[in-house]
């Protein structure tokens, strides 16, 4: 059996690995816009569940079909 063992590989590839996190997509198709946010977690540290609160929130206003003012995106994409 040719080729490298589990623990080369593993350390071969290790510096390739992003730092834990979620990348969320909201698409909301009614209104015909999306947002993005991608958060970023420290390995082996807990969730803050009121910093995660606070990096989940935005200011948007909608009326019937439309996005009507995006006024505070707390660092969320938007795309319409």
């Amino acid at each position: 059996m040719s080729g490298p063992r589990p623990a080369q590989v593993q350390s071969e590839f290790e510096n390739d690995f992003e730092t834990p996190g979620l990348s969320l997509h909201i698409c909301v198709l009614r209104h015909r816009f999306s947002l993005h946010k991608a958060l970023s977690f420290s390995p082996g540290s807990a969730i803050d569940i009121s910093e995660l609160g606070s990096q989940l929130s935005r200011d948007l206003h909608v009326s019937r079909n439309e996005l009507k003012e995006a006024r505070n995106l707390n660092g969320w994409d938007l795309h319409s």
